[in-house]
């Protein structure tokens, strides 16, 4: 439904004016790109096809679209299964604190370089 336009905004195709907002906080106040700065055009330009422009955008951006479309059959699975047994408390902290860590360092490294 979105697509990236010229003017670097996220709208809707074919309706002039119909931009999502700015998303970071941090970069509409202060002018700092956060960690997650480029994941919302990373994602939209995967979903069109647009490999490199994607990887352009963030290059995490393939990894957490890919997570995030895991999430789906994995919470179904989850509301059939109680207790949930596929990843134990331990395995999804160990997951959670491995993207920060890859949001962070590839940050420091677009900061850096």
């Amino acid at each position: 439904i979105l697509e990236v336009q010229p003017k670097g905004e996220v709208g809707v195709p074919g309706i002039p004016g119909c931009t999502l907002p700015p998303l970071c906080l941090a970069y509409a106040w202060f002018g700092v790109r956060c960690p997650g700065c480029g994941l919302t055009h990373s994602f939209v330009h995967l979903a069109h096809g647009h490999w490199q422009a994607s990887w352009n955008a963030h290059h995490l951006g393939w990894l957490l679209a890919g997570l995030l479309l895991l999430q789906i059959p994995y919470r179904i699975h989850s509301l059939y299964v109680w207790p949930d047994n596929l990843l134990t408390v331990r395995v999804r902290q160990r997951i959670g604190r491995c993207l920060i860590g890859l949001l962070i360092g590839n940050w420091l490294l677009q900061v850096l370089f």
